[in-house]
């Protein structure tokens, strides 16, 4: 019989847990910064645990190391910043690993989560170039990014990312594997038409580029480029190939192209919907306060 994972038998008992870990944490003098980091890391998985069983999902003794993994591999977790490096990917799991060690050490021998193997080191090495945050996502969440990444990606094979604002862009380093073409070439070219557009009054449109960073395959920092929506089609109206390419990059055109049409779309879904609940709300509030207003009117 498999010795079910339990909730620590109710929340009064995690919550113990949990304050007594932060207190090992400060006996250790740490920094404060990485006690945050740490707590943050460990409520945030235990929170994640908690979707799991909503959504009836098994959590055993048997499978967390696998559901450790998965969370830390495919970008559950939640950050403010877009580091989906392998070296931040590693900290978060052993942030992880060492919480739920510390929660779970008197209720059986081995640890519960244990050390990353070869294999997943591997994995999580390949799944990290490029500082690709999410690799496919919870579809549960209710995150509109993270949903229409994980769209965009089985129906188009198209990375495309979402700024501090929420404006989708696609990587220079991207664009150039795709199209097949030297990522320097791409990076030369879109520094001239911004050049070229740069002081130029529009009414609409926005022809700009930012400059970011990756990880390439020797774990070095290189170059490229965040493309907005406006550059990158002008880029691509700006691009012409020759012989069997000329139909590739058409393809390629295309799929960018319906690639934002697709996120403008589920957007102005998500915009209607709020639109609706507030509406409603709205009305449900207005009922309250007129009978509100009637009580103390009959008082």
């Amino acid at each position: 019989m498999v010795k079910r994972l339990q909730t620590m038998q109710e929340n009064k008992m995690l919550n113990r847990q949990l304050l007594s870990y932060l207190l090992h944490l400060e006996s250790k003098k740490l920094a404060n910064s990485t006690i945050k980091r740490k707590m943050t890391d460990i409520m945030e998985f235990i929170f994640h645990l908690d979707e799991l069983r909503k959504a009836e999902n098994e959590v055993t003794w048997d499978n967390i190391n696998d559901i450790v993994f998965t969370y830390v591999r495919d970008g559950y977790f939640t950050t403010e910043d877009l580091d989906g490096s392998y070296g931040y990917r590693r900290s978060i799991y052993s942030n992880i690993r060492q919480g739920m060690n510390y929660i779970y050490e008197d209720m059986q021998d081995e640890k519960i989560v244990k050390e990353l193997d070869p294999e997943q080191k591997e994995i999580l090495e390949e799944i990290s170039k490029n500082n690709w945050f999410r690799c496919s996502g919870n579809k549960n969440t209710g995150d509109v990014n993270n949903s229409i990444q994980t769209q965009l990606i089985e129906k188009l094979g198209l990375k495309v990312y979402f700024d501090e604002d929420n404006k989708p862009y696609v990587l220079s380093i991207d664009l150039a594997e795709n199209i097949q073409t030297q990522a320097k070439h791409i990076n030369e070219k879109l520094k001239i038409l911004e050049q070229k557009s740069h002081g130029r009054h529009f009414d609409h449109g926005k022809f700009i580029v930012a400059e970011e960073t990756y990880i390439n395959t020797r774990n070095q920092k290189q170059k490229t480029y965040r493309i907005y929506k406006d550059m990158l089609f002008l880029y691509l109206m700006d691009t012409t190939a020759q012989g069997s390419k000329k139909n590739n990059l058409l393809q390629w055109k295309m799929d960018y192209i319906s690639a934002f049409n697709f996120i403008e779309e589920e957007y102005n879904k998500a915009l209607e919907k709020y639109v609706r609940l507030k509406q409603s709300f709205l009305k449900m509030y207005n009922v309250i306060r007129k009978e509100n207003r009637n009580l103390i009117l009959k008082k």
